[in-house]
């Protein structure tokens, strides 16, 4: 086949050829294209929250805003939701994914070990945003 032929590396030693399908198109540790860079992990958020200068301060604001911290149980809620429903196979594939470029106006090419996806990036963007201001709201005063 074509994508499977030998050839002469210039020391003259025969190299079987990888599989187009095989290849990587970018560089898997570049952490420029990385979308893990955008994303907060879970540990460094927790640590950070449990930390005894937040507790301390979350503390002194709930006796102060005593109505303001009942308030954010929905807060809570909808971020129990999101993290109920979180898909782990799409987790992983946007948070490992290298960004390839955009398509078209809507639609952007990312990639996951050897597969390509097509992201409509209106979508991905406002489920992101939307996460991202519900989990910043949730710690503002934290």
């Amino acid at each position: 086949s074509k994508d499977t032929q030998l050839r002469l590396s210039p020391s003259g030693i025969k190299s079987q050829k990888v599989p187009v399908n095989k290849m990587v198109r970018t560089d898997s540790q570049d952490p420029f294209g990385r979308m893990h860079v955008y994303l907060q992990s879970k540990q460094s958020l927790g640590h950070q929250i449990k930390s005894d200068l937040a507790s301390v301060r979350s503390a002194v604001i709930q006796r102060r805003n005593l109505k303001e911290s009942e308030d954010l149980t929905s807060i809570e809620e909808l971020l129990r939701e999101i993290d109920c429903n979180t898909h782990s196979g799409l987790l992983d594939i946007v948070k490992d994914s290298t960004y390839i470029g955009m398509a078209d106006d809507t639609f952007a090419l990312l990639q996951h070990s050897t597969c390509l996806y097509l992201v409509n990036v209106i979508n991905l963007s406002k489920e992101l945003m939307y996460q991202q201001v519900l989990r910043r709201f949730a710690y503002f005063n934290a």
